[in-house]
């Protein structure tokens, strides 16, 4: 897991990020899935600033987005559920 996450670091700084996204990726580490909700209560951020960053993970292909009904988007960092799966 610590080379899934020093990957993930090396491509954010190569696409040259904000400390939002660098937070995001520890706490899909302690939790690999989430909602943006979930994401702005923890991080005590605002809408606009968590999408940013989630987008950014997605961008690098750390986490994927799977959306439930129309509306309800969550975000899956699959490599580490694969990994706590095991």
């Amino acid at each position: 897991m610590i080379d899934i996450h020093n990957n993930c670091e090396e491509q954010l700084t190569g696409i040259n990020v904000t400390s939002t996204s660098f937070e995001l990726l520890d706490k899909f580490f302690e939790n690999p899935y989430a909602s943006i909700p979930n994401l702005q209560y923890s991080l005590k951020r605002n809408y606009p600033v968590i999408q940013r960053a989630i987008k950014n993970l997605v961008e690098v292909g750390f986490i994927k987005e799977y959306t439930i009904g129309k509306r309800n988007k969550f975000y899956v960092a699959d490599d580490i559920l694969d990994i706590l799966e095991k």
